[in-house]
């Protein structure tokens, strides 16, 4: 699970470098969204880390982007926007955190990454289903949202977490699979 967490983590380091926008693009945006959408897309995409297990494409940023002016609003994406994204993160609220986990999750196929992931150790086959299952699973989405908060402990190092996916874990992967993950602990 501390890999996996660490996988999802490497996609909000996609737009940590946003805290260090002096570019004046909110101001700039005023009323009209559009401008403000815009810049902060091509920004995200220009400061996506090339090492990175994964990038955004225009088409996602600007999904991405445009989930939060809308969940968050314009305003308070201009307060995120001056700061370092952990530390927007860690002073967010629940929901806050929530709604940018969300936003990540639908507008990028993190999927795939986590089934490229999965794959060096379990089928493809298998590798899909627990990659899906996951992003699509409340439990999950939580303690990804959780990890960004200021508690000290990671979510993924807690065992009823795992107890909590355990159900997708038996429906995903084969008896087999199961021993292979075991034994790798």
């Amino acid at each position: 699970m501390t890999r996996m967490a660490a996988i999802l983590l490497a996609l909000a380091l996609v737009v940590v470098a946003c805290g260090d926008d002096d570019s004046g693009a909110v101001s700039q945006a005023g009323g009209d969204n559009s401008e403000l959408i815009s810049n902060l897309t091509q920004k995200i995409v220009a400061d996506s880390p090339n090492d990175s297990d994964f990038q955004f494409d225009d088409a996602q940023a600007a999904c991405f982007v445009k989930g939060l002016v809308d969940n968050l609003g314009a305003d308070r994406m201009g307060e995120a926007l001056q700061m370092e994204f952990d530390e927007f993160m860690v002073q967010a609220s629940a929901q806050e955190r929530s709604d940018v986990v969300d936003m990540m999750l639908r507008c990028a196929d993190f999927g795939q990454v986590l089934a490229q992931e999965f794959a060096s150790s379990i089928s493809q086959d298998s590798s899909n289903c627990l990659a899906d299952a996951f992003v699509g699973s409340d439990v999950f989405r939580t303690a990804l949202a959780d990890s960004f908060g200021e508690n000290a402990a990671n979510p993924f190092d807690d065992p009823e977490l795992a107890v909590e996916l355990l159900p997708i874990m038996l429906e995903c992967l084969s008896a087999e699979e199961l021993i292979q993950i075991g034994s790798d602990s």
